[in-house]
């Protein structure tokens, strides 16, 4: 991401490091071109201080072994298996735990050629720091991997991965110590004049720190979400949910947080128990800003959902009321990831929060503060549910639901969005429940059915060029079989429509697989195209009828698809 630009005879070259040698070879033979002023050889070159010298690669089969005697192991995955068992044998001889770090290991084993191992030491007067600053520092700032002892806290060691083998590797080891003893002294300097002032005496700093242009600074943010979070939260937390908000963002404008800002939230939380704060408050502070992605922890205290789903709703509003929404090309707010946030909390803690709720509450908030204008917020509301909806079907999609899940789900009006039902974890029931009937063989063999229906009823409408909506005559109906559909089709429907009332997902499948056998015997039984135009046409109306019957469950239109 951060490539350089070089001059090489009078052109500009960018790239990642000034070009000086190429080696571009097909079977064993030199590809000739130039680029960044470099022309193409057989040459190469070892490390760059252990075993400096061009040499020449005659036999591509032997380029590997050739750089490794130049103290240069070319694969990458070689490289990683040898700094993990490294790793892992420096542990074992000093007693140690090795934090295990996916990501530091692939950044590490990037950075280095030939690793080599070394074991530091943190000097004691740091180890008083919150243990979140100096897994920071150490493994952000510094690229070392973190230690812990025995009974699994953090260990006053860390390992680096130096990128040569010395005679005295102490100076090496000196010189990574020194430098993290200079960082650490700045975190502790922070951390010791940050507690001398109350996180509640900084909010009015607040005001100098903005939020974004249109949208005021911290200060007014703070109060938005203090306000926003009381209501989000149960009753009995309110008080403290409000307290939680006010606080939320005071972390912001400390030392530590402006040096290391990675730490947010978290060392509100540590400032906010030093004042004596309830530690629901601390809490809170601390987990607002998560979950931060799909893969990240959920808060599930009342006072800290109330104020994440705060903080991400009036974030969602107010910069969709000032139009800077999600594009193909970019989100630079992440306001995707925020819907997903909200998403998640819903469903993780089964709250049944309507949607619609919990966004009109936030744009009222956004009214009473009077930075937004009411043309401004007039269209948020049904505009931000059409977002959750997308955002839905991707989150169902990403749990391993079916595509045609969430369109059958989110893509028709079934599901009124200004309705109770707009909910995410509604939606998620049903979703499971109805990917459990499809895996059965009555749900594959009802597909089947409302398949064969449906091309039945799409080949006459081709012909006639008209439509068949489901509107069933009873006195039209003659053969047994179809009048036995239209009665099952109609209790059928009023028992799916009870269950679906109680939220009972699971019986409504079953309901609705009570109707395969009806469904293939009037398949198997019934002549549709007839001579009599009226009966003809009450049959592919009955035919209709049956995908329009289970609307109420999902749109089985989308989910025939499924049947090959």
């Amino acid at each position: 991401p951060k490539s350089m630009r070089f001059l090489e005879a009078g052109n500009i070259t960018k790239w990642v490091r000034p070009i000086r040698n190429i080696l571009c070879l097909i079977d064993n033979n030199v590809v000739n071109f130039s680029f960044g002023g470099c022309k193409t050889s057989r040459q190469t070159f070892g490390h760059r201080f252990m075993d400096p010298e061009p040499f020449t690669i005659t036999d591509i089969a032997n380029y590997e072994q050739s750089l490794f005697e130049a103290m240069v192991i070319a694969d990458r995955n070689t490289r990683k298996v040898a700094i993990e068992k490294a790793l892992q044998e420096v542990c074992e001889n000093h007693g140690l735990i090795l934090n295990k770090d996916e990501k530091l290991l692939e950044e590490v084993t990037g950075l280095v050629e030939w690793p080599h191992i070394l074991l530091g030491a943190i000097d004691k007067e740091f180890m008083e720091l919150p243990e979140e600053v100096l897994v920071d520092t150490l493994r952000d700032h510094q690229k070392y991997f973190t230690l812990n002892d025995k009974e699994g806290s953090l260990a006053p060691y860390f390992i680096t991965i130096s990128n040569m083998v010395t005679e005295e590797p102490e100076i090496i080891r000196a010189g990574n110590e020194r430098v993290l003893r200079a960082r650490l002294y700045d975190a502790k300097f922070f951390w010791d004049q940050d507690r001398k002032n109350t996180l509640f005496s900084r909010l009015d700093s607040l005001k100098s720190m903005l939020f974004q242009a249109e949208l005021g600074n911290q200060y007014d943010r703070s109060q938005r979400l203090s306000e926003l979070a009381s209501l989000y939260a149960p009753s009995e937390y309110a008080k403290l949910a409000d307290r939680a908000g006010l606080l939320s963002k005071c972390d912001l404008v400390t030392g530590m947080v402006f040096e290391i800002a990675e730490v947010q939230g978290i060392m509100g939380r540590y400032y906010a128990l030093h004042d004596g704060e309830d530690e629901k408050v601390a809490q809170a502070i601390e987990e607002h800003y998560k979950p931060s992605g799909f893969s990240d922890d959920v808060p599930t205290a009342p006072v800290s959902v109330a104020l994440a789903l705060a903080d991400k709703l009036d974030a969602l509003t107010g910069f969709w009321a000032i139009g800077k929404k999600p594009t193909g090309s970019g989100d630079p707010f992440a306001l995707r990831r925020s819907a997903l946030g909200v998403i998640r909390l819903l469903t993780h803690n089964e709250l049944f929060y309507p949607l619609k709720d919990l966004i009109d509450k936030a744009i009222f908030n956004w009214k009473k503060s009077n930075i937004l204008s009411e043309s401004q917020l007039a269209k948020v509301s049904e505009e931000l549910l059409d977002f959750f909806s997308e955002r839905m079907k991707i989150a169902l999609k990403d749990q391993g639901y079916r595509p045609q899940i969430g369109i059958s789900l989110l893509d028709t009006p079934m599901i009124d969005k200004a309705s109770a039902n707009f909910t995410p974890l509604l939606i998620e029931r049903r979703a499971k429940a109805l990917q459990s009937f499809l895996d059965t063989e009555e749900g594959h063999d009802l597909l089947a059915g409302l398949k064969r229906a449906g091309n039945i009823v799409l080949a006459e409408e081709s012909k006639s060029a008209c439509s068949f909506h489901g509107n069933v005559e009873a006195s039209l109906l003659r053969e047994k079989a179809e009048i036995h559909l239209y009665e099952a089709l109609s209790q059928t429907k009023e028992q799916i429509r009870f269950s679906l009332d109680v939220y009972d997902f699971t019986k409504a499948m079953e309901e609705a697989s009570t109707l395969r056998v009806a469904v293939d015997q009037f398949l198997d039984q019934v002549m549709v195209n007839v001579d009599d135009k009226n009966i003809r046409e009450n049959r592919l109306n009955l035919l209709a009828s049956i995908t329009t019957s289970l609307n109420d469950i999902a749109d089985f239109s989308q989910l025939v698809l499924y049947v090959k």
